[in-house]
C-alpha cells in the first residue's frame, strides 16, 4: 500500500470554502447588483409597455375588483359559518345541560315498560290506524305540556323519556290477558287487532314508574276520546319493570358530544382561515408613466438573489474542482499524505533547509524534483545548497514527462518535492508520488514555493 496516498474519500472543507468565497465577496456582490440592474431594468420596460397599453390596464383593475368581491365573499361564508356554528354549539351544550335523558347513566337505566292490545269487532276497524294515533298523542299530547310546566322542564324533554313501539309479531291473548306469541305475520294484516308497547326511562325506579302512571293515564284518556270515532278496547296486557344497560343511550350521548366537539373544530378552523385572509392590495404609488416602484425593488432583490447564487455557484465548483495547488492543506485534502517541509514565501528557505535535515536523517543523497517554473526551482535548489553544503543534491525537474530526470534519481536515497502555488496540479504531484514509491524512493516531504 502506497504511504503516500490516501485511498479513502476526501470532503470538502466548508470552512475553508467559506474563507475562499469571502475572498471573492467583491466579485460576487458586483454580479449581484448587475443582475438586480439587468431584472430591474426588463420589470421597468415590461411595466411602462403594460402602462402604455389601456386594455391591459382595465383589465388590471377588473382583476382587482373581482379580487376584493372574491375576498368579501369569503369573509362574509366565514362569518355566517362561524355564526350558525356558535348557535348550534350553544343548543348543543344547553342540550346536554338540560336534557333529561342525556342525564341518566346509561349502565344503570330504570325503565317501566307496558304491553297494549288495542282489539275491536267492527269489520272496517283498522288497528294500525289507531295505533298511529296512540303512538302520536302519547309523544306529542298536550298533556306534555302540563307535565313539564309541574316539573320545570321542556316537553321535548319529558318526550324522549317515552318510547312507544309497535310489536313485529302478532301476539294472541290468552287467559288471563297472558301473551301468546303466534309465527310472524306483517302486524298491519291484522285489521282487528294491534299490540304496541309504550316504556318509560328514570333514574330510579320510581321515576320510571310514576312516568308511566301518567302515560297510562293519557292512555286511557285518549281511549275515551277516540271510542266515539269506532268501538274498541284497549287492553294492558303487561307490565313490568327492570334496571337495564342501554348501548343505545351510550352511543346517542357519544355522538352528541362528538357532534358538539366537531362544531368547535369547525369555528376554529374558520379562525384560522380568516387569520389568512387578506384584503387584495391596490396598486402601488406610479412612478412616471404607471410604473410601480414596489415592482422594480421586488424584481432588483430577485435578481440580487440570483446573480448572488450564480456567482457563489460558479466560485464553490471552481474550489471544488481546481487541480492547482493552493496551499498545503489542499493537498491533504486531495488525498496525498507528504510531510510539510515549509513555504518559501511564509518560513523562508532556512525553515525549509532545517526540516529537511530533520526528516531525512542518515540519508545525505537527495533527489529535487517537482513541476514549478523553471526559474522558481532554479532558485530554490541553489538556496538549498548553500543551507545543505554537507548533503549530496541532485536537482532535475518535471520527473513525470523527462527521461533524463528518472536517470539521475537512480544513486539518489530520497526525494524532495518543490512544487509552487498556481503551477502545480495536484495530479502531477499524486502521480510524482506513485512514481517515486514504485521507485523505491522514501519521500521526504514537500517544499511550496
Amino acid at each position: 500500500m502506497n504511504p503516500y496516498i490516501n485511498s479513502e474519500d476526501t470532503e470538502v472543507d466548508m470552512l475553508d470554502l467559506g474563507k475562499y468565497l469571502l475572498r471573492k465577496a467583491a466579485w460576487i456582490l458586483l454580479a449581484g447588483l448587475i443582475c438586480a440592474g439587468i431584472a430591474g431594468a426588463y420589470r421597468y420596460f415590461t411595466l411602462r409597455r403594460a402602462g402604455s397599453d389601456q386594455q391591459a390596464v382595465a383589465q388590471a383593475e377588473t382583476e382587482y375588483e373581482l379580487d376584493v368581491e372574491r375576498f368579501e365573499q369569503q369573509s362574509e361564508l366565514l362569518d355566517a359559518s362561524d355564526k350558525n356554528a356558535l348557535g348550534f354549539i350553544q343548543k348543543q351544550k344547553e342540550y346536554l345541560q338540560n336534557s333529561l335523558l342525556m342525564q341518566l347513566d346509561p349502565y344503570h337505566v330504570w325503565t317501566d315498560a307496558v304491553v297494549v292490545n288495542i282489539v275491536s269487532d267492527e269489520l272496517d276497524f283498522h288497528a294500525y290506524q289507531f295505533r298511529e294515533l296512540y303512538k302520536n298523542e302519547l309523544l306529542n299530547g298536550d298533556y306534555l305540556q302540563d307535565l313539564a310546566k309541574e316539573r320545570e322542564t321542556d316537553p321535548g324533554y319529558l318526550s324522549e323519556l317515552i318510547c312507544v313501539d309497535r310489536i313485529d309479531r302478532v301476539y294472541g291473548i290468552g287467559t288471563n290477558n297472558s301473551v301468546v306469541l303466534s309465527p310472524a305475520e306483517d302486524q298491519d294484516s291484522s285489521n282487528t287487532s294491534s299490540v304496541i308497547s309504550i316504556t318509560t326511562y328514570g333514574k330510579t325506579k320510581a321515576e320510571a314508574q310514576d312516568l308511566m302512571d301518567v302515560v297510562i293515564k293519557e292512555l286511557q284518556f285518549v281511549h275515551e276520546e277516540s271510542e266515539k270515532l269506532l268501538p274498541h278496547e284497549i287492553r294492558i296486557v303487561s307490565r313490568a319493570s327492570a334496571e337495564i344497560v342501554d348501548t343505545n343511550l351510550r352511543q346517542r350521548q357519544k355522538d352528541t358530544l362528538s357532534f358538539t366537539q366537531f362544531l368547535a373544530y369547525q369555528m376554529k378552523d374558520n379562525v384560522d382561515k380568516a387569520a389568512l385572509l387578506s384584503k387584495p392590495a391596490e396598486s402601488a404609488e406610479p412612478a412616471g408613466d404607471g410604473i410601480s416602484k414596489k415592482s422594480l425593488l421586488k424584481y432588483g432583490l430577485i435578481g440580487f438573489a440570483i446573480g448572488v447564487f450564480l456567482m457563489c455557484l460558479w466560485y464553490a465548483l471552481r474550489f471544488k474542482l481546481n487541480d492547482k495547488l493552493v496551499d498545503y492543506k489542499g493537498i491533504e485534502q486531495n488525498g496525498m499524505l507528504l510531510k510539510q517541509l515549509g513555504s518559501v514565501s511564509d518560513q523562508g528557505i532556512a525553515m525549509v533547509a532545517a526540516n529537511i535535515r530533520n526528516f531525512a536523517g542518515e540519508k545525505k543523497q537527495l533527489f529535487l524534483t517537482g513541476m514549478a517554473t523553471q526559474d522558481q526551482f532554479d532558485q530554490i535548489c541553489s538556496s538549498l545548497r548553500e543551507y545543505l553544503s554537507d548533503y549530496q543534491l541532485v536537482d532535475a525537474r518535471d520527473i513525470i514527462h523527462d527521461p533524463k530526470s528518472r536517470e539521475l534519481l537512480l544513486g539518489c536515497e530520497a526525494a524532495v518535492l518543490i512544487e509552487q502555488k498556481g503551477e502545480t496540479c495536484y495530479s502531477s504531484m499524486k502521480d510524482e508520488t506513485i512514481f517515486l514509491f514504485n521507485a523505491g524512493k522514501e519521500i521526504i516531504g514537500v517544499v511550496i514555493v
